[in-house]
Formats: C-alpha cells, structure tokens, sequence
C-alpha cells in the first residue's frame, strides 16, 4: 500500500493542474490499460515463475508504485468530470456522493478480495483484476469525446 500510494501523494499537488491541460479520456484510457497490462503481468509472473519470489515481488513493487503515479492522474480526472454532470446547487451533493461510493465500493472490493485470494489464489485474482482494468480501458476509449 505505501508503494502506491506514496507516488499518489508525491504527484497530488501537479497531477490535476497536468491533467486539466490534456484530454481527460486519454488520461483514463491511459491509466485503466497501463495498470491493466501491469497487472496481468504480475499474474502471468505469478503462473509461470511461482517459486520465484524476488521476481514475482519485484513486479508487485514496481506494479505498486506504477499504479500509484497512474492513480495520481486517473482521480483527478474522474473528479474534474463531477461539474459538468450535475448542476452547481448539486455539486456538492455529488462530491460527497462520489467519495462516498468510492470509499464504499474499495471497502467491499477489499473484503471480495481477500475472501476471493483465499478461494483462487493470488495469480487468477490478478488475472481477474488486470483483465477487468483492460476492460475498462477499452469501454473508455469508446467513449465520444
């Protein structure tokens, strides 16, 4: 967790001024298929070396740290979107909601997680978890701009 979110926070204070100079969509796009690629690999690592331990840590690390910088660019984008979907006697309202589902929905990720590393194991969760971010990449870039 500190690998993650340690870049998260070293690039908070550039992250969304960079973010409102260049395409939203493509900084989505960006993030979701990136951390997707990182994922999956750490997964296939994990299948096809798993008594590797330095290898397969390695990439968890990298990984880590690798979706903490993606992080620091994919939620100032989805939250920049939050004003010109609602109203501005809404907004705050939205903002709450949004922290709100995210905290949530990360909450109960975590717990399907840990119920779904003990029933699978680590390298199919990954799978699962690279290949969901890969799709979401691709529904993004179907995305009108």
């Amino acid at each position: 967790m500190m690998a993650a979110k340690l870049p998260e926070i070293l690039l908070s204070p550039v992250s969304g001024t960079l973010v409102d100079m260049t395409s939203r969509k493509k900084v989505l796009v960006a993030a979701d298929l990136l951390i997707g690629v990182l994922i999956t690999a750490v997964s296939i690592a994990c299948l096809a070396f798993p008594d590797d331990t330095r290898l397969v840590f390695g990439l968890l690390i990298a990984s880590a740290v690798s979706i903490g910088i993606c992080d620091s660019f994919f939620n100032p984008a989805v939250a920049s979107f939050l004003p010109e979907l609602v109203t501005s006697q809404n907004l705050h309202a939205a903002n709450a909601a949004h922290r709100f589902t995210t905290t949530a929905a990360t909450f109960l990720g975590q717990c399907a997680a840990g119920a779904l590393f003990a029933a699978i194991g680590a390298p199919l969760l990954f799978l699962a978890n690279g290949v969901s971010y890969l799709f979401s990449a691709g529904s993004q870039a179907c995305i009108a701009s």
